[in-house]
């Protein structure tokens, strides 16, 4: 459980090691060949087909049998990359293909060369050079020599016939030097290809310095060339040369049968160095290598491998041995060096090791694969490294990566499976730890021995808990006192920061007001005038203070402090201080900041920030987890739940609300931030859950570190960090232990990656098309929905990878997809476009590694080209008939204006000759039919009576011909009123209703509305003698007096200036106090749809000009008939129920619903209180909302009688019920239906109903 010793120092390399099976996509276990493209891309051959791999997974390139097919075999042997993209394959039949990464085909050998062989030939090799030309190399004298950016059109093959050549027997190899050279080796020496140069010596080894290649055979020869050959003698004892390599910037390195021979390129000497060592007898050297510090790597025939130093005075032999079964071996002398320069090898009989630099020995390493069910790699056969210097290799099976790294983070183990909750590291260099399960650890700094911190004080091997609650705080004030905050169980202080007695222990007392307010200790922090701040989860602060005698007191909100304004500030997480004298809290309910720089802490004062919803300037939660006060910049930021990170805007720190902006770049998504920490240069490290951020405060840019930079699998708690005030170093705490760093020394990778496009997947489609060679992707015009792959070739590890991608022709910005290598290409319009993507490397750093790849959307038919013109040509067409129907259209408009002008006129000229035709005809008939005349007289005017008609008709006749939708004459005459007032009741008509009413006791009141004065007189003149007339000019007068005189009647012109008379109708109508009126129009307008109209607004009659005056007269006074029917009618409405209450029924469709609802309001006011004598008609006004006159009117209008004598009427009507349903006395009666005097009421009754109370109890007592 326990782990008592620290781990291993920051300068130990470390590998990451991923074994790769037919599980993880491979096509077989067994490998055969691998290689890395010139773009990065690792291929590899197995006995079950090609594949690639792009950081994420194996693509498969496998033929399947039958039609179509061109492989013989999915069985290959080898694969070479070649320098267009391509990869050239050999089948284990000596087949050779040619595998097209632009359309993932096979391309069979055969057919490109065509006629260039006329028979088929076994493939033994097939050589790619960087120069772009490729050599097929058969097992006789057929060989081929092919232009690799020609081939695929069928061109650049050269046949090779060694027979007919300066070259003899079969070609062994083709190498290029370093201008491009090709230089064939043969069984009769080594030619350059191109010209006629012949070197007759069977050189085996070549190698490229300055301008010079030098040469080496295995019978110990060695040339040199330049313009010519020159031959190199080598001492005496060498026979035979194994291998050769450059050494240094101007040597060459030998291996020979006498050891390693050194060959200075300058002095053209020779050093003779012997490898010989009493574990290592053997002096042939079989094997030479070179690192980067200029030293040579010599593997001979013995065991273990020698190093030479770069000016060959010294070697030292080293060996490295399995530790028990375990350790990778090798057949084949492996030498790799990787980028932190660390040279890893297996030495013959030993196992896969790298050389400590500082040791000056082989420290053994076991390659074991992140999966832990997987052994060590026991094997390797075949090894590479890429761009990067990763070492692949494959052995017995499978293919396997190997990442080298550096600890730059070390990891400390304490107490296993336990989360540090607090870590600190003291003044004597120890470093302390409290953890989630009470227990305390102190490292020491020399010995690294762990010891325990136990309940009395004293530091013991043994582990022990301090506590049986979490340790959340560690501090160590001025003067070395350990501060230990528990989570529920106060406060310990070490006194001294010594082991021994002088453990103190502070908890919360119910009984003491100067205890802790709360035993959760989560954060402590010492301010400049030496006081200890104390931050408790639920308590909010307490401040130590030494009392005389030296007992401590806390000062907190149960003394002397000012609690805060509410619960949620008490728990707080971090207390910190800021410049100036501030105190910064951080809360579950926000921050809250405070000067101690006060006379009394009672007048310390509390500043509230916390998250304001819809305010973008306050803090993204309330629930701050840190606020950190940066000491280079100054600046304040704050962390709150949910992985929010702001800075804050404000130059005080003293005041409420302090506005808060995002920072830029540090995403959420990440995860929560826990803590933060600056380290010495003023970069910000943002600890996370299980990776570290670095903010660089000056640029803003950032940096992400995770499990690529600990070997571990690290998880990070919510301790406080802490920095050493010596060597800057950071310490963490983590799960398990704590991880501490020296940030100067931590230096992300600048690696670019190169980005490739692997594939596309169109919408409904389940496989993903592989689109690697190709520089145009085209998109079908029926699947504008699709995503495309790709990758940045950094096989350091994807975890911290991000992506970038725009389409130049439709974005500005980019889109950043996060670790998502794809592009969603969502309802692209038909066109050309750039899709544009970068990426960071494995260490999250952005790179400017942007890779293009044209898009072309295929246009469907209607976006062709043909499409267009047929748009054009339907255009065309659509406007050419909008037009043609817009000239009829126009047409007709002019052809129908030209006559609506024309019926204007005439109709204008109609309605101006209306009028005089009226008093022409109207004076005449009334003094035809009125006044005594002579004989002759009367002919005459019987002549003028008879033209003005003849006249009228001649208007009506050519207006009528103006209208061609009208289909028949104007109506001469209005039909009668044929409405029937049905009234039913279950008693005898009251003789009240039917002769208590006195209709004609007043003369009915007409109002004129006429703009014509003279037809106005006419009409006044002629109507006065019957009726009460007043007139008025226009609407606008006519309805004013309507509204203030109350007429009984209303005759009225249409057309007249201010207020037409239509409109005064329909406002008329619309008024409660007027709608009742009745109204006539006159007009000249004869159309139908005029009249159609004017009974809509609800007038009675329509009359057109000229009129008879007779006419008028009559339908005035039949509608006057019609309108005492219909009061009498509402009278009727009026009974008295058994009780004798009245009641009123309103079902008549005559009556209208104003009407109703007015005479219902009256009848509810009146039933009440018809029995008080006291009943005044200026109450019943006020009640009903109207002036006297307007009641008045109203009343008389719909009732036919004045509102006295309708009270009068519905006393009467009371007492008709009760007369003849009760057995009262007549007295009683009229007292209840409000008469004062027996006698009064007994008239009144025989005047209304024509008999006496008596008489009338005698008749209806007998018919009931």
């Amino acid at each position: 459980m326990l782990a008592a010793t620290a781990s291993s120092c920051f300068s130990q390399p470390y590998c990451k090691v991923r074994t790769f099976t037919i599980d993880d996509g491979l096509p077989a276990n067994n490998i055969s060949e691998f290689g890395l493209s010139d773009d990065g891309m690792m291929w590899v051959s197995t006995w079950n087909g090609l594949c690639n791999y792009d950081g994420y997974k194996f693509s498969r390139f496998r033929e399947h049998f039958g039609a179509g097919q061109v492989l013989t075999s999915n069985r290959l042997k080898f694969i070479r990359p070649n320098s267009c993209g391509d990869i050239w394959c050999s089948t284990y039949d000596g087949k050779a293909y040619l595998f097209d990464c632009t359309t993932c085909r096979y391309i069979d050998l055969d057919v490109l060369v065509g006629n260039k062989v006329r028979h088929k030939f076994p493939v033994r090799n097939i050589i790619s050079l960087p120069n772009g030309h490729a050599w097929v190399l058969g097992d006789g004298n057929i060989n081929l020599r092919i232009d690799e950016g020609k081939i695929k059109n069928h061109g650049g093959v050269s046949l090779i016939d060694t027979r007919k050549t300066i070259y003899r027997g079969p070609i062994r190899k083709v190498m290029a030097d370093g201008n491009g050279r090709e230089w064939v080796f043969a069984d009769n020496g080594v030619g350059l290809y191109g010209s006629k140069v012949l070197l007759p010596f069977k050189f085996e080894y070549m190698c490229h310095v300055g301008r010079k290649v030098y040469f080496a055979s295995r019978d110990g020869r060695f040339g040199v060339y330049s313009d010519r050959l020159r031959m190199i003698s080598v001492p005496a004892p060498v026979t035979k040369i194994n291998g050769m390599c450059s050494f240094g910037s101007d040597k060459l390195a030998l291996a020979c049968d006498k050891g390693l021979l050194v060959f200075s390129t300058r002095t053209s000497g020779f050093r003779l160095v012997s490898v010989q060592h009493p574990s290592q007898p053997s002096a042939d050297v079989k094997k030479v290598f070179t690192d980067s510090r200029g030293r040579a790597w010599a593997f001979s025939s013995g065991p273990g491998v020698s190093l030479v130093s770069p000016d060959g005075s010294s070697v030292r032999w080293l060996q490295s041995e399995a530790d028990g079964w375990m350790g990778t071996t090798s057949r084949y002398p492996v030498f790799h060096e990787d980028d932190n320069h660390t040279v890893w090898v297996i030495p013959n009989g030993g196992v896969f090791s790298y050389y400590d630099e500082a040791r000056g020995c082989l420290v053994p390493y076991n390659l074991n694969a992140e999966n832990s069910n997987r052994l060590p790699v026991s094997y390797i056969l075949k090894y590479k490294k890429d761009a990067q210097n990763n070492l692949w290799f494959t052995g017995n099976h499978n293919l396997t990566l190997v990442n080298f790294n550096y600890y730059r983070f070390k990891f400390t183990p304490t107490v296993r499976d336990a989360d540090v909750r607090s870590v600190m590291k003291d003044r004597s260099g120890r470093i302390w730890t409290g953890m989630h399960n009470g227990y305390v650890t102190v490292t020491d700094a020399v010995s690294r021995r762990m010891m325990y911190l136990s309940p009395d004080g004293r530091l013991t091997g043994v582990p022990v808990r301090l506590t049986d609650e979490g340790v959340y705080a560690l501090r160590e004030d001025r003067y070395g006192n350990v501060w230990i905050g528990t989570k529920g169980r106060g406060i310990y202080v070490l006194y001294g920061g010594r082991g021994g007695n002088g453990l103190a222990h502070y908890a919360r007392s119910y009984t003491d007001k100067w205890s802790l307010s709360c035993d959760s200790i989560y954060d402590f922090c010492e301010d400049d005038a030496g006081r200890m701040w104390v931050a408790t989860y639920g308590g909010g602060i307490n401040i130590a203070a030494m009392k005389p005698g030296g007992s401590m007191a806390f000062i907190n909100g149960n003394n002397v402090m000012t609690p805060f304004k509410d619960k949620a500030y008490n728990r707080m997480r971090r207390i910190s201080a800021a410049p100036g004298g501030i105190m910064v809290a951080s809360t579950f309910g926000g921050i809250v900041t405070m000067s101690h720089r006060v006379d009394k802490f009672s007048s310390m004062r509390y500043y509230y920030t916390t998250h304001i919803q819809g305010d973008t300037t306050s803090l993204l939660a309330s629930d701050v987890l840190n606020t950190y006060v940066s000491r280079s910049s100054g600046r304040i930021y704050a962390t709150t739940m949910g992985g929010g990170f702001q800075v804050a805007q404000a130059s005080s720190l003293l005041r409420d609300n302090i506005p808060f902006r995002r920072v830029e770049g540090i995403e959420h998504e990440e995860g929560t931030i826990q803590a933060v920490v600056e380290d010495a240069a003023g970069s910000l490290w943002l600890v996370r859950e299980s990776s570290l951020d670095k903010l660089y405060q000056k640029t803003g840019q950032y940096e992400i570190y995770g499990s690529n930079d600990w070997e571990e699998d690290i998880g990070f708690t919510e301790a406080q960090p802490y920095v050493s005030s010596r060597g800057g170093e950071i310490f963490l705490g983590v799960i398990g232990g704590y991880l501490s760093f020296r940030p100067g020394q931590i230096k992300k990778s600048r690696y670019k990656p190169m980005i490739v496009f692997s594939g596309v997947q169109f919408q409904g489609e389940q496989q993903i098309t592989p689109i690697l060679g190709k520089t145009v992707l085209e998109i079908p015009a029926g699947e504008r929905n699709a995503i495309v792959y790709f990758s940045a070739l950094d096989y350091d590890g994807n975890r911290l990878i991000r992506y970038a991608y725009r389409i130049k022709e439709l974005d500005c910005e980019w889109s950043y997809t996060g670790m998502s290598h794809s592009a969603s290409l969502s309802h692209i319009p038909a066109g050309k476009y750039t899709l544009v993507v970068k990426s960071t490397n494995s260490d999250g750093v952005w790179t400017d590694n942007a890779r293009e790849l044209k898009i072309y959307v295929h246009p469907t038919f209607w976006e062709t080209g043909w499409a267009m013109l047929l748009y054009v040509l339907v255009g065309l067409s659509v406007i050419f008939s909008l037009f043609y129907v817009w000239r009829l259209r126009s047409n007709v408009a002019m052809e129908k204006r030209l006559k609506e002008r024309q019926l204007r006129f005439f109709t204008g000229i109609s309605h101006q000759l209306r009028t005089p035709l009226t008093l022409i005809d109207g004076p005449v008939g009334q003094v035809l039919s009125e006044e005594p005349l002579s004989a002759k007289a009367r002919t005459y005017l019987e002549f003028v009576k008879k033209n003005s008609v003849r006249m009228l008709e001649l208007v009506n006749k050519s207006l009528d011909l103006k209208k061609l939708d009208a289909a028949a004459d104007d109506v001469d005459a209005a039909p009668q009123n044929s409405d029937e007032m049905a009234v039913s009741d279950n008693m005898p008509q009251s003789a009240a209703t039917v002769s208590g009413l006195d209709f004609a006791s007043e003369r009915i009141t007409v109002l004129v509305v006429e703009d014509n004065v003279e037809l106005r007189y006419f009409l006044v003149s002629s109507l006065s003698s019957s009726y009460n007339v007043f007139e008025a000019r226009n609407g606008q007068e006519g309805l004013e007096m309507a509204q203030s005189r109350q007429p009984d009647f209303i005759i009225t012109d249409i057309m007249m200036p201010v207020m037409d008379g239509m409109t005064m109708i329909r406002k008329i109508k619309a008024c409660p106090d007027t709608c009742h009126i009745p109204i006539v129009v006159l007009s000249a307008r004869t159309a139908i749809n005029y009249r159609i109209e004017g009974l809509n607004e609800g007038i009675d009659d329509y009359i057109t000009k000229p009129f008879s005056v007779s006419y008028l007269k009559s339908r005035v006074d039949n509608i006057i008939r019609q309108r005492r029917q219909l009061q009498q009618a509402y009278v009727s409405k009026l009974n008295a129920a058994g009780d004798g209450h009245l009641i009123y029924k309103a079902d008549s469709p005559g009556i209208a619903d104003a009407d109703k609802e007015f005479a219902r309001r009256l009848v509810d006011y009146l039933e009440p209180r018809i029995s008080d004598p006291e009943l005044k008609i200026d109450d019943i006004t006020r009640a009903m909302a109207l002036s006297r006159t307007v009641f008045y009117g109203k009343v008389k209008s719909l009732f036919g009688m004045s509102p006295i004598d309708f009270v009068r009427h519905m006393r009467i009507l009371r007492a008709e019920r009760l007369i003849v349903e009760s057995r009262m006395s007549f007295s009683e009666i009229a007292y209840s239906v409000g008469f004062t005097d027996p006698k009064y009421f007994g008239r009144t009754f025989k005047a209304k109903t024509g008999m006496t109370p008596s008489d009338y109890r005698k008749k209806y007592s007998q018919l009931s």
